[in-house]
């Protein structure tokens, strides 16, 4: 059996990877805020939310709740992010 040392080192090197992920993310959102206001498109897409979590997800058996809990999140804090640009 690994040590809690050993494993909270594993989870320290991905919540570093999920952090740049999640910048990049949040970058991205903004981009797409700027584009989609442009073009006068809402930010929210449900359609393609729900497609993108079936298209992800679609494998997933074990944490599949925890999983689309942490898309909807994702997405949640895209569209927040999206119109605190849209505000500035």
């Amino acid at each position: 059996m690994r040590t809690v040392r050993a494993v909270r080192k594993d989870l320290s090197k991905i919540d570093i990877k999920m952090r740049k992920l999640f910048l990049k993310r949040m970058k991205y959102s903004t981009e797409m805020a700027d584009i989609k206001t442009s073009l006068n498109l809402p930010f929210e897409d449900k359609d393609r939310e729900d497609y993108l979590k079936r298209k992800y997800a679609k494998d997933i058996v074990d944490y599949r709740k925890s999983y689309l809990t942490f898309l909807d999140t994702i997405f949640s804090l895209s569209k927040e992010e999206m119109n605190n640009t849209n505000k500035k």
